[in-house]
């Protein structure tokens, strides 16, 4: 079951990966140099690229969930596991953004409390679904998906100020300059570190 685990980790966290198309390096530098409303602005074009790269990677593995369950985990998965774990890629990914904005904008309390929240989520849910109903490997999945989902409504709150879907090719140029190198170390320094433990699960 661990195995299992490692392997539906590592699945999520590559589309996480995929995802973030690098843009974390732009998004904490537009936020640092401008201290104005362009900040969060500029921070909105570029999340709005990671969540929707994010989401549309999510709706393949969500389509190929019942081959990828069979494929990855085994004949005895379930169909929809990884339907579910693409669920869990998306709102993680949004929480993932808002750690940043308030990691980047120095809101060191707020920051405090989600990711506090973030944790006792994740062990609450967990030790709920292991101890409580007994559900083994997918405990981790539960655990997952209730804590994210948990967390939606504050991801929203904090990120209230970020212009979504805003434009400019100005700093689209500026974004794809800093982003794509910085893409490319994050997915070979990735895989370095999970290849060992991903072929070992298998």
């Amino acid at each position: 079951e661990y195995a299992r685990w490692i392997l539906a980790l590592t699945s999520a966290e590559l589309l996480l990966q995929m995802g973030g198309l690098g843009i974390a390096t732009y998004l904490t530098k537009v936020l640092y140099r401008y201290h104005d409303e362009r900040g969060p602005r500029y921070f909105g074009m570029g999340a709005t690229i990671v969540m929707a790269a994010t989401i549309l990677g999510a709706v393949g593995m969500a389509i190929a969930s019942a081959w990828l369950s069979r494929m990855v985990i085994g004949p005895e998965a379930r169909r929809d596991l990884f339907a579910w774990l693409a669920l869990y890629a998306g709102l993680a990914q949004l929480a993932n953004l808002t750690i940043l904005y308030l990691s980047t904008l120095v809101r060191y309390r707020a920051y405090f409390w989600f990711v506090t929240l973030r944790w006792v989520g994740n062990v609450t849910f967990l030790l709920t679904a292991l101890l409580g109903y007994g559900q083994g490997f997918y405990s981790w999945v539960w655990a997952w998906v209730g804590t994210e989902t948990l967390l939606l409504p504050l991801s929203l709150y904090h990120l209230r100020a970020v212009g979504w879907g805003w434009y400019r090719p100005r700093m689209l140029s500026f974004a794809r300059r800093f982003s794509l190198p910085a893409f490319a170390m994050n997915l070979v320094g990735w895989g370095q570190e999970r290849i060992g433990r991903y072929l070992l699960s298998f």
